[in-house]
């Protein structure tokens, strides 16, 4: 009889050690997928907007930023620039993860030919 009480004690204690360590694991899994969405999201405005100053000019695209911009709250810069017959978007972003005390930076930079 007191094996068993031993064993359910361990058991217990087994239990209350893993649960927060499975815990923790999700939700850095969960920061870290949120953190590659937003940022393939923002790479694909950014290939966007390079896209639409590629082809119809840097007017449009500054129109296309300025949409983008005002729609999304985590972008906080786009900037358009045509070096010789390239197009370059630079957007610049903060990440929002579940933590509001984690706000990672980051720079997506696309380069494109400017059609003909």
């Amino acid at each position: 009889m007191k094996w068993l009480v031993n064993q359910r004690g361990s058991l217990l204690g087994e239990f209350a050690f893993l649960v927060p360590l499975v815990v923790i694991a999700v939700m850095v899994t969960m920061q870290l997928m949120l953190l590659l969405s937003q940022r393939s999201h923002n790479y694909a405005l950014a290939d966007r907007v390079a896209f639409v100053a590629a082809t119809t000019g840097l007017l449009a695209a500054r129109s296309e930023a300025a949409k983008f911009q005002s729609s999304y709250s985590d972008i906080s810069s786009i900037q358009i620039s045509e070096i010789d017959n390239l197009v370059q978007v630079n957007l610049d972003s903060t990440a929002n993860l579940l933590l509001p005390q984690l706000r990672f930076r980051y720079q997506l930079k696309v380069l494109l030919p400017v059609e003909p």
